[in-house]
């Protein structure tokens, strides 16, 4: 058999890999359901949150209760209400030290839920992204060869080793931290609003114009995050291909030539990385522009609430500190979008060859070939038509018979067809028009792996696996 490979060049720009488009109001909810099956994980997940959300609120209340209680106290000013209750109440350096030792232990309790988050997020992310892995690498072995002789092989392996990472960034960067800024935002501001409803009202002003950023900038950063993970799939099939055909690139001295496509390819991934990186930067400045005027505001406001009396100094420092707990949920929400539009761009890659349909179909009612005594390999093509491409046609009724010990070879230029007629018997691709029999039966009603079990294939082309000897044999 001819191997229908050649190397190609890169610059053309790639086949559509599916006739359907991913529907995109859907695809969010497809990976979604990757999530169902680490249910239990993801509880454990949303536990450990709320509980760093806790922690977070605390953090700042040793520095208020220091200024207002102790600070002030030492001249007389302000009693030191239930820390009078601990233990050298009257030692003003032992109230420091209790305070100081709260700290650190909130530190301490904030690192360990820290890390057991991290632990917990790095293995469901690996298992949903294995999940989706492996269904996508079944479903392409499931594809006919005609959708893999038109889709570059070293795109299709990006698809599958890096795109399925969609899973993970969607459910783990995209959806559990907005859940957790929306959980973070709420006790922050009802937090705040207990302090002083005026400071609070300006610094969640900053949400509105926030909301308006994401919605002008999502789009953008979308189209162009898919457009640099098209350029990467490039570059991962042009070397693909030239490294699998290396003896027939060195035998027409193409190397040059490979070269420079590569680094054609190579600038217009950078080019589009740039653009990528720029809508994002460009996203990040707004918004950090948005936050800084808020905090502004507040120190303005605040600073004259704490001259005329109606706010203490350590309040104001603990509402300064919130500001920050507050603004970063918001600015979560905000670069949410960025990895939405990343996770949005790999989603549509995985799920354009997962919605493909052109693999050779076992009917339900499929039977195993059934046990023959005597000789075997009674083969016959009945008026067989068939092609690659619609209306173009390879193979023209066809008919042909090959009884059991009979030898038959198929001549004819490259091009002919014969290794297209040859795959019609495995079924590698089913016939336009006509039928092929194996022992009398039709091979579309038997089951694919009786029918494969019963065919020996022998390719032109050498190929052997990483393996020993014996293993490649079997």
């Amino acid at each position: 058999m001819e191997s229908g490979r050649t190397v190609t060049d890169a610059a053309i720009p790639q086949d559509q890999v599916s006739a359907d488009a991913t529907p995109q109001s859907a695809w969010w909810w497809r990976m979604l359901c990757y999530a169902k099956p680490h249910s239990r994980g993801l509880s454990f997940t949303m536990v450990l949150t709320l509980i760093g959300v806790g922690l977070d609120i605390l953090k700042p209340w040793p520095l208020k209760l220091i200024v207002d209680r102790v600070l002030t106290v030492r001249h007389g000013a302000v009693d030191r209400g239930w820390l009078g209750a601990l233990p050298g109440a009257g030692n003003t350096s032992l109230i420091l030290a209790w305070l100081a030792g709260a700290t650190i232990l909130i530190f301490l309790l904030r690192q360990i839920v820290s890390i057991a988050l991290a632990h917990v997020q790095a293995d469901l992310g690996g298992r949903m992204i294995a999940d989706l892995g492996n269904d996508l690498f079944g479903h392409l072995q499931g594809l006919s060869l005609v959708f893999h002789g038109r889709n570059r092989t070293g795109d299709l392996v990006r698809r599958v080793t890096t795109n399925t990472t969609c899973v993970r960034d969607l459910i783990l960067w995209v959806v559990l931290p907005a859940v957790t800024s929306f959980i973070s935002l709420i006790a922050m501001f009802v937090v705040l609003w207990r302090m002083d409803w005026l400071l609070s009202a300006v610094a969640i002003a900053a949400a509105i114009p926030l909301s308006i950023l994401i919605r002008y900038f999502s789009t953008s950063m979308s189209e162009r995050s898919y457009a640099q993970q098209e350029l990467q799939g490039q570059i991962m099939t042009l070397a693909e291909q030239t490294l699998t055909a290396l003896p027939v690139v060195q035998a027409f001295s193409r190397e040059e030539h490979q070269d420079r496509s590569f680094q054609s390819l190579s600038d217009r991934t950078i080019e589009a990385s740039l653009r990528a990186t720029a809508s994002q930067l460009q996203f990040k400045v707004a918004t950090g522009t948005v936050t800084a005027l808020g905090t502004a505001a507040v120190i303005l406001i605040g600073g004259l609430h704490v001259l005329r009396g109606s706010l203490s100094l350590g309040s104001l420092l603990v509402f300064l500190a919130y500001l920050i707990s507050l603004y970063s949920p918001l600015e979560t929400l905000a670069y949410l979008s960025g990895s939405y539009a990343g996770a949005q761009a790999a989603a549509r890659r995985v799920l354009d060859l997962l919605d493909s349909q052109e693999g050779v179909r076992e009917s339900p009612d499929a039977k195993p070939l059934a046990d023959l005594a005597g000789p075997r390999g009674h083969i016959v093509l009945e008026n067989v038509t068939f092609g690659y491409e619609k209306d173009r046609a390879v193979l023209k009724e066809v008919n042909l018979e090959a009884r059991p010990g009979q030898t038959i070879a198929l001549v004819g230029p490259t091009g002919a067809g014969k290794s297209t007629l040859v795959g019609l018997i495995p079924r590698f691709f089913d016939p336009w028009k006509g039928r092929v029999l194996l022992e009398g039966q039709d091979i579309r009603t038997l089951t694919l792996a009786s029918l494969r079990g019963a065919v020996a294939l022998v390719l032109q082309d050498p190929f052997l696996l990483p393996l020993s000897i014996a293993d490649n044999i079997a």
